[in-house]
């Protein structure tokens, strides 16, 4: 028995790896990977005492996740006997090369821990990455996966995420303010037309009622009076389907008041050469 615990598998320098050094390693993993199971067990009854949020219970239970894990590797690393001496010495060449092909990936890594300490991105935030609208769906160690308002889920490298610019619309707990445009022709009544715009958000759902719609004449253009119908809203998510009900309310009520909503026109001449 000790002969085939004993037998080598892989010898590198002075590094040998046997039969019994591999059980060791699957032993470790299995108790790894079973503390992990019981520890996420036991978190998530204790986050619900406490009320802890989603996203904070991901942020926590990742980072513990990862240093249990970390722990492991240290462990097995001891229980091998490997020297960090020898180790690094008979395969130095190859750790520099691995290090400069997964530059990125470290550095995906990297950001992927500040994101969890930071609490700057969680589950269930509502964000705005590189003009997609998006929700997180998990917190990855490298990458981070979202879903956008068209349902369709992306891989964002945790990276994009702390070196560019990112609107997260979770942070505040105060409503954000929109705007629906609309143009009027010129004969139009304007107090008409703001009261119009102002009772297109009566009874809509997703509008608050404080702060207070607003309406402002934007400008004069070619053919249109240009209004900006101003309305706040904490339905981030749903904010294209308000506007859209917005919108149909509005063109509804200018159809009944037959106020015109125009649009460009160009008139054409055409000239017949006369007869000589």
């Amino acid at each position: 028995m000790d002969d085939i615990l004993n037998f080598v598998i892989i010898s590198v320098g002075k590094v040998h790896v046997t039969v019994s050094h591999i059980v060791t390693v699957a032993i470790t993993l299995l108790i790894t990977k079973l503390i992990v199971w019981l520890f996420s067990k036991a978190f998530k009854k204790y986050s619900e005492r406490k009320r802890i949020d989603l996203g904070r219970q991901h942020s926590i239970f990742q980072i513990i996740k990862y240093l249990i894990y970390f722990l492991a590797v240290i462990f097995i690393i001891n229980s091998l006997h490997l020297g960090s001496s020898g180790l690094l010495i008979s395969s130095g060449a190859l750790l520099v090369g691995v290090g400069i092909g997964l530059q990125q990936t470290f550095n995906d890594i990297f950001s992927g821990i500040l994101l969890l300490l930071e609490g700057s991105v969680k589950v269930n935030d509502k964000l705005i990455v590189d003009d997609i609208v998006c929700q997180v769906d998990k917190i990855g160690v490298r990458t981070t996966q979202v879903t956008t308002i068209d349902n369709i889920s992306i891989i964002i490298p945790n990276s994009n995420l702390v070196t560019n610019k990112v609107i997260n619309w979770s942070h505040s707990r105060k409503a954000a303010r929109f705007h629906v445009d609309v143009g009027v022709s010129y004969g139009s009544d304007i107090d008409q037309v703001e009261k119009i715009l102002l009772d297109s958000l009566s009874g809509q759902n997703g509008v608050e009622r404080i702060p207070r719609p607003s309406v402002q004449l934007m400008n004069y253009g070619d053919s249109s009076v240009d209004f900006r119908l101003f309305f706040y809203s904490r339905s981030f998510f749903d904010v294209r389907i308000i506007k859209s009900d917005i919108r149909k309310k509005i063109f509804k009520s200018f159809k009944k008041e037959g106020i015109e909503i125009p649009f460009p026109q160009r008139d054409l001449w055409v000239k017949t050469a006369k007869e000589e």
